[in-house]
């Protein structure tokens, strides 16, 4: 597999090993033309870089393709430094806010959980047993955490959905001393969200960005994909080829499903 994000190896944040605040990173499928299609250009820096890694055939090839993503996971839970014991709350249960689940799990949290506004994700959700499953649609979160966590809140409060209003729950969900991670980004033509900062001055909250991940973060993730710890082939909810790509990207726009992939004739 190719890691998408090419560092340049050479900047102050490469040289830090922050390789995914390069500020030279060209992306495969930005940058360079991607890889829908049959044969896909690798360029000589990524190869030289080390971004092309190597699938053990203990991984199935459809589950490998979510490497990226799950490395991206990867790098945010491992700012927020979950472990065993933490009450993990997610916001958003689309494939991204699954993977969290999923992770944070095997990471040894106490309790994992989703909160969701959606009925279709919601469904999906269920698959993949959560302890805790909040529609918040029909009910204000606030009271149910309060009523898991003895009054506190979430250790760990992940917001998996590009939604201003999520970011600001999320601050009045984590229990005092907690971390946040505002995981997605807001849309980029409503970048601005308003925010409570008294609940990270008087809750004295850690908050975290996360922006993809470095190569040498694959390496790592592909191991504990091998090993066998997390299962992401139930995300995958459809496979379709190359020549039905664009219905593939009609059913992630409707909300169907969770991932698709696209097999290359």
């Amino acid at each position: 597999m190719v890691v998408p994000g090419i560092s340049c190896g050479k900047c102050q944040f490469c040289r830090e090993g922050y390789e995914n605040l390069c500020v030279n990173r060209k992306i495969i499928g930005f940058d360079y033309d991607g890889a829908f299609a049959e044969y896909v250009r690798i360029p000589e820096e990524a190869v030289s870089f080390g971004n092309v890694k190597k699938v053990s055939s203990s991984l199935e090839l459809t589950s490998a393709c979510l490497v990226e993503p799950f490395t991206a996971v990867y790098n945010g839970q491992n700012l927020l430094n979950i472990g065993p014991g933490d009450v993990v709350g997610i916001i958003g249960a689309g494939p991204i806010g699954i993977m969290h689940l999923l992770q944070a799990r095997a990471r040894g949290a106490a309790l994992t959980g989703l909160i969701e506004i959606s009925s279709q994700r919601l469904a999906e959700a269920k698959r993949f047993n959560p302890d805790f499953l909040i529609d918040s649609s029909n009910e204000d979160p606030l009271p149910r955490v309060q009523e898991m966590t003895a009054g506190l809140g979430f250790d760990v409060v992940i917001v998996a959905c590009a939604v201003a209003a999520a970011q600001r729950q999320a601050l009045e969900l984590a229990r005092p001393g907690g971390r946040v991670s505002f995981f997605a980004g807001l849309p980029h033509d409503k970048p601005d969200a308003l925010l409570n900062t008294n609940y990270i001055h008087y809750k004295q909250l850690a908050v975290f960005g996360a922006n993809g991940s470095g190569p040498n973060q694959y390496g790592k993730v592909l191991r504990f994909l091998e090993s066998g710890r997390v299962n992401l082939r139930p995300v995958v909810t459809a496979e379709i080829p190359l020549e039905e790509a664009i219905r593939g990207f009609e059913m992630v726009m409707k909300g169907e499903g969770l991932k698709v992939v696209v097999h290359p004739n």
